[in-house]
């Protein structure tokens, strides 16, 4: 399904692993209609949780860990930016935590993390994931 006019905007809680900063994306994100930016305490209710990070590491596992025990039973889709994306085992576990999508930080640019954010809802990720990822899953 394409988001359109009668389509609801896709919730969306940011957040960042790390040094990094998700202040700035996050008011970016927000001067989009079709999402709904919610605040980190409200990652839990998302329907999509992008996590800005350095590289996917302990600290961001946990991260999507904690977003992963909402009182709804299910948690967010997980959208990953960042420079390096672990080991197999981390990959593993992230996506037991919800990771749906990876985008490398030197080509995510504010379209292309929304267009992941907007294809979580149907379940879909976006194109072109990095050729390490896919070969440690």
């Amino acid at each position: 399904m394409r988001p359109g006019r009668g389509t609801p905007p896709v919730t969306v809680a940011v957040t960042f692993s790390g040094e990094m900063a998700a202040d700035p994306v996050a008011a970016a994100l927000r001067a989009q209609s079709r999402l709904r930016v919610l605040g980190r305490e409200q990652a839990a209710w998302a329907e999509a949780l992008l996590v800005v990070a350095h590289e996917l590491d302990e600290e961001t596992v946990k991260v999507m860990h904690d977003a992963d025990r909402p009182p709804r039973g299910s948690g967010p889709q997980v959208v990953l930016v960042a420079e390096r994306f672990g080991t197999e085992r981390q990959l593993l576990r992230a996506v037991d935590h919800g990771l749906a999508c990876v985008l490398p930080r030197s080509r995510a640019g504010l379209d292309r993390i929304v267009l992941a954010l907007l294809r979580t809802r149907d379940g879909r990720t976006a194109p072109d994931p990095p050729a390490s990822v896919v070969r440690a899953l």
